[in-house]
């Protein structure tokens, strides 16, 4: 859900940037946020019918030291169409459902990226590139770790799907992975943005080094020091974006 969200704001900011502005301000920003852990919260209450604790058999051969283990297995607490009703909520309405909403918001998004910058006149060139290379950058980091989410959960939605209807051709090893992927991925997501923002990379060293601010502070000095011609270029680029949106607000 969180990167459905993520995905619908920057859709607006990229492709409707004056709707962007008017509509996501920092007090909508907020509501919409509460309400999204809202829904979070709401939507996982099913899940937590969907399991009991309970003490394993002496007998079990996960018995140690004469010790009776204590374990959380599925509970059916409505009846065994709750394995059915499991296997859809989680994968239908937890994961598919949000992976296409994600996935055909982002593949807008590319498009019209593409299809912007062919639309550009040759004087414009140059405050092309910089406009194209803005919502590249402003949407690629989110694309890499939406990709990385659905590669660490997609096992996981299959594991599921496999173990109501096909129990039989599930292994072991695929069980491990489908079931650790998604902790890995929380783990990933520093590491994709370190790749894919050089921004995040500057702050991460600062944070974990801190002998290398001043360093770091002066290789990226502040616009304030910035020559007339890159302030005229920049000038002309935020005019150059003004068009573009009022364009789009339009349409």
């Amino acid at each position: 859900m969180t990167m459905t969200a993520i995905a619908v704001d920057r859709y607006y900011a990229v492709r409707k940037p004056m709707v962007f502005k008017m509509k996501f301000s920092v007090k909508r920003t907020k509501i919409l946020i509460i309400s999204l852990w809202g829904l979070a919260l709401i939507a996982a209450v099913p899940t937590a019918f969907m399991f009991k604790s309970v003490y394993v058999s002496q007998d079990d051969k996960s018995n140690y030291k004469g010790k009776t283990p204590f374990a959380c297995k599925l509970s059916l607490p409505f009846g065994a169409w709750f394995k059915d009703f499991k296997a859809i909520y989680l994968n239908v309405v937890l994961f598919l459902l949000p992976v296409t909403i994600t996935s055909i918001l982002f593949v807008r998004i590319v498009l019209y990226v593409r299809q912007s910058n062919l639309a550009i006149n040759k004087r414009f060139a140059n405050a092309a590139g910089a406009i194209r290379n803005s919502h590249w950058t402003t949407a690629k980091s989110l694309l890499a770790v939406f990709v990385v989410f659905v590669f660490c959960y997609m096992p996981f939605s299959m594991y599921n799907i496999m173990q109501r209807y096909a129990p039989a051709v599930l292994s072991a090893n695929f069980k491990n992975v489908a079931l650790l992927l998604p902790y890995a991925n929380s783990c990933l997501n520093p590491v994709v943005y370190s790749f894919t923002s050089e921004r995040f990379r500057r702050y991460c060293v600062r944070l974990l080094c801190p002998c290398n601010r001043k360093t770091i502070a002066t290789r990226h000095p502040s616009h304030s020091g910035d020559s007339a011609g890159t302030d005229q270029q920049s000038h002309s680029l935020q005019r150059f974006a003004s068009i573009l949106a009022i364009k789009d607000y339009k349409v």
